[in-house]
């Protein structure tokens, strides 16, 4: 997380963005390792709050914003670029999917288009739509410059289950608006309502 990248987020305040970077260096764990000096994940051992699923190539910065903001507010946040090493994705993400309290979807410009004739699941944007759904997991879409095309019938059902689903419109102009949307439509059984201010303001 770099000073440009939360330039381009829509975090325009100097002061903000220091707080966000000092959070991401505190929260970031030194990596474990067994006696053979291999990495060993516990992150499947936990119970996450969130699980957040995205476009790499349309995503990516929405999704590490996303994963900062509610750690700053105590959410524990499942993101499988900062959480997986090499060799550990395909059952590590679904383990994931499963030990999450929702799973939110990011709906960022062309995010969908692998998903079109995906009758197979190949796509793993779809896979984790799928294990989402087929394990109860409350879907909660996030929708960021996005729009549904005209013709949805050529998506499979579960993709199109989404369309009728609530979602967040995330405006990177009114990131406050939009975070409390979201942190209102979560599902924190057994867990206070975390502070829709930010902590940057909740200071003052």
């Amino acid at each position: 997380m770099t000073d440009d990248i939360l330039i381009e987020m829509g975090v325009s305040k100097r002061l903000d963005r220091v707080r966000i970077m000092m959070a991401v260096e505190e929260m970031t764990p030194p990596l474990s390792t067994s006696s053979t000096g291999q990495r060993v994940s516990q992150v499947a051992k936990k119970k996450n709050h969130i699980f957040i699923s995205y476009r790499r190539s349309t995503g990516s910065q929405l999704a590490s914003l996303l994963k900062v903001h509610l750690q700053l507010r105590g959410l524990g946040v499942f993101l499988d670029v900062t959480e997986l090493g090499s060799g550990e994705f395909d059952n590590n993400i679904l383990l994931n999917i499963v030990n999450s309290s929702n799973f939110v979807l990011l709906l960022t410009p062309n995010c969908l288009d692998r998903c079109v004739g995906d009758t197979l699941i190949q796509d793993w944007l779809h896979k984790e739509l799928k294990c989402a759904l087929q394990n109860g997991v409350p879907v909660i879409p996030v929708t960021s410059n996005f729009e549904w095309p005209s013709k949805t019938d050529h998506f499979p059902d579960d993709v199109q289950r989404v369309m009728k689903m609530n979602a967040v419109n995330w405006i990177h102009e009114y990131q406050d608006a939009s975070l409390s949307k979201l942190i209102s439509f979560l599902n924190l059984p057994g867990l206070k309502q975390p502070s829709l201010a930010s902590p940057s303001k909740a200071k003052h």
